[in-house]
């Protein structure tokens, strides 16, 4: 292709950018056989790298849209169509945001249908994903140990509670999980419960729950003068 030029040689010669220009040209045309073979290599790996930007694109879409009709069908209490949705998102969109909320919700469905094991396998999948998504992947540490509690397992709960307390993301939650922890406490290990309520009381973010530590402190105060 000849690239005109309307400047006169003088003027071409003292424009850097022009200048540049004629002598890329000239360069192209001694090394046109070796800059063929480069740009189709070039064009080759943009493509690659194109498709697979678009094909991401498009899986994140597909990933979003079966989220959503699982959503709508969890909305309408069509829980058998909501699972189904929900653990094909997981299966099909696995690295995907949209995997993680769907193990936590179908980890919620499971242990409202009391299937504790079912739910803890679902919030699991959550917590293991190398995919952030906001505070679902902490608040998955919250719901398992409410698995384990309904399971009788104790242990476990404060186990998987201790870590939520650990988790950032989920520090709006901190004080309800300090108190759960009490209340578990309060059986086995009240100094411990103490001090979680006394923890909640200097805290002044978990103005909620004051009253509660306040309380639950009275009844150990209680136990302790009878």
């Amino acid at each position: 292709m000849n690239i005109k030029y309307n400047k006169h040689k003088q003027e071409i010669k003292d424009d850097p950018v022009l200048d540049w220009m004629l002598e890329a040209k000239e360069f192209i045309q001694k090394n046109a056989n070796k800059l063929i073979v480069a740009v189709i290599a070039i064009v080759v790996l943009i493509s690659g790298v194109s498709i697979f930007n678009s094909m991401q694109k498009s899986a994140q879409q597909k990933a979003q849209d079966a989220f959503g009709m699982a959503v709508l069908s969890y909305q309408a209490n069509d829980m058998d169509k909501a699972i189904e949705g929900f653990k094909s998102v997981i299966t099909n969109y696995g690295s995907s945001t949209s995997a993680v909320f769907s193990s936590y919700l179908l980890g919620t469905i499971y242990n409202e249908q009391g299937k504790f094991d079912d739910a803890i396998n679902a919030f699991q999948k959550a917590i293991k994903s190398n995919k952030s998504a906001d505070f679902v992947n902490g608040q998955a540490l919250e719901a398992i140990a409410v698995s384990y509690e309904a399971k009788g397992d104790t242990e476990s709960a404060l186990k998987f509670l201790q870590k939520a307390l650990e988790d950032k993301r989920i520090s709006y939650r901190f004080a309800a999980i300090r108190y759960k922890m009490a209340l578990l406490n309060s059986s086995k290990d009240e100094s411990l419960a103490k001090k979680l309520c006394n923890e909640i009381i200097s805290d002044t973010t978990a103005i909620d729950y004051h009253q509660k530590a306040e309380n639950l402190l009275a009844t150990f105060n209680a136990k302790s003068a009878g």
